[in-house]
């Protein structure tokens, strides 16, 4: 992904969104889950681990109640989700200090 490359991190995320929210309309659940798993790995690069722990469980909740054709992206969004959650509970025990 070039954002990724070129961190053009707030322009994908607004993209991402506008997609998200195109799935919605159209229910394609899907392609939303696709889309939650993209918004949450840009958050996560961006630091903004609120909301990519939120779009890391989103995600994994679709997958798990939608399925896919094999369990590789339900693997893929519970350790995502583990890796962000792991993060920002560092992250909030360290401001605690």
């Amino acid at each position: 992904m070039d954002a990724r490359k070129n961190k053009f991190y707030n322009d994908t995320l607004t993209i991402a969104k506008d997609w998200n929210y195109n799935c919605e309309l159209e229910n394609l659940a899907p392609l939303e889950m696709e889309y939650h798993d993209i918004l949450a790995d840009l958050y996560g690069l961006k630091g903004d681990l609120e909301n990519a722990v939120r779009y890391a469980r989103m995600s994994l909740d679709g997958w798990g109640r939608f399925g896919s054709v094999d369990y590789g992206q339900l693997e893929n969004a519970r350790r995502t989700f583990m890796r962000l959650w792991s993060e920002q509970e560092a992250k909030n025990e360290k401001l605690r200090g």
